[in-house]
């Protein structure tokens, strides 16, 4: 049964939630009270270990959102309800932005509701910790993709390159093909292993979320592609004054030089041109990066988006499948949509539908059983 600490300056209400949930889940539910500040230094200097805590607030002569806290600073995925006589809104918005699972108001308290509302907050912080253990384990798989893989095809690049060194005029120019191909192959492979990091990165990588300026990116975008734009005589324009979104720069930034990227790559045309545009929405941003280039064939357009999908040969277009999908999963995390409407021969439009407030900036949580809010944003 999950132990439950309880923080309540009043030491009958406290007393009396302890009772409630040893009648609920058991003698051991109700692990222990703290009810003056005192105790309540001394439980968080020893980092008093719980599987959930039940913070009162307001508490007397400590911020209960201090206490909160601390509590995370120690464990980051600690099981935290926030309760209340009260029920403002602007409270329960507070606590959950800062860290708590759920908020439960006292006129709300029932013994079902109460231990609902700790199973809950047990529950997802259990998950949050698995996350957080896969996010690591995928985080050294790609240091492994970085530095283990690329080592032996660094070693073929070297060996082939000292063989043309080497080896005399004639027998070089009659294995010139057969070390093209070995180059080549090598060189494909060395693309595709850095695709996987960046697409790894992004599932492993915390968001860093913060106001982003669109046109400081557009700027970075020609100044990272000016050797494709000056060698294609291709332009990225910015329509109109953009605006500041919501975002993590860096994955904002990877999104769209991958979008302008395809865009000057698939592109037949004498001067090949990106347009990026924002415009704001009720729900946010909406952010559209349109072509002139050879299009995409409507029946092909759903599949787009997945890792090594490629509707052309490497002959014709060089590519390793993952730019595209690298965009979905970054768009996903922020809690945006990623739409492409295009046709062959007429470009391509991606529309990207940020909103306001990505869904896993901060601490922001949801709303529990108990909760007097709907999900902080």
């Amino acid at each position: 049964m999950p132990r439950v600490l309880i923080i309540d300056s009043n030491v009958q209400r406290a007393q009396a939630t302890a009772q409630l949930l040893r009648s609920r889940m058991g003698e051991g539910a109700g692990k222990r009270v703290l009810t003056s500040r005192g105790d309540i230094e001394n439980a968080l200097e020893q980092a008093e270990p719980a599987d959930c805590y039940l913070i009162e607030h307001p508490l007397d002569g400590i911020s209960a959102f201090d206490v909160m806290e601390r509590i995370l600073e120690n464990d980051p995925f600690a099981a935290i309800i926030m309760t209340s006589v009260g029920g403002k809104e602007q409270c329960a918005i507070r606590a959950l932005k800062r860290g708590a699972m759920d908020f439960y108001v006292r006129s709300n308290f029932t013994g079902a509701g109460l231990e609902r509302a700790v199973r809950h907050a047990v529950d997802r912080a259990l998950l949050k910790r698995r996350i957080e253990d896969q996010q690591d384990s995928l985080r050294s798989f790609t240091y492994m993709l970085v530095h283990d893989l690329r080592a032996p095809l660094r070693s073929v690049r070297g060996g082939i390159a000292m063989l043309e060194e080497d080896l005399p005029s004639d027998v070089a120019g009659q294995n010139a093909d057969t070390m093209h191909f070995i180059r080549d192959g090598a060189e494909r492979m060395d693309r595709l292993i850095l695709g996987l990091y960046r697409l790894c990165q992004v599932d492993s990588a915390r968001l860093q979320t913060a106001p982003v300026g669109l046109d400081d990116i557009v700027a970075d975008l020609r100044a990272t592609l000016s050797a494709d734009l000056a060698a294609r005589h291709g332009l990225i324009v910015a329509r109109g004054p953009l605006p500041e979104v919501h975002a993590d720069r860096m994955q904002l930034s990877l999104l769209l030089q991958n979008l302008a990227a395809n865009a000057l790559k698939f592109n037949r045309s004498q001067a090949p041109r990106v347009e990026i545009s924002c415009t704001e929405t009720a729900a946010g941003w909406r952010i559209e990066v349109a072509d002139n280039g050879i299009g995409i064939a409507q029946e092909d357009v759903a599949r787009i988006f997945e890792p090594f999908q490629r509707l052309h040969p490497s002959e014709a277009f060089e590519g390793t499948g993952l730019g595209l999908a690298t965009c979905m999963r970054i768009a996903r995390r922020h809690g945006a949509r990623l739409n492409c409407r295009s046709a062959l021969g007429e470009g391509t439009v991606f529309t990207l539908e940020l909103p306001r407030q990505a869904v896993e900036g901060g601490r922001a949580g949801s709303a529990g059983p108990g909760a007097t809010t709907a999900r902080a944003s």
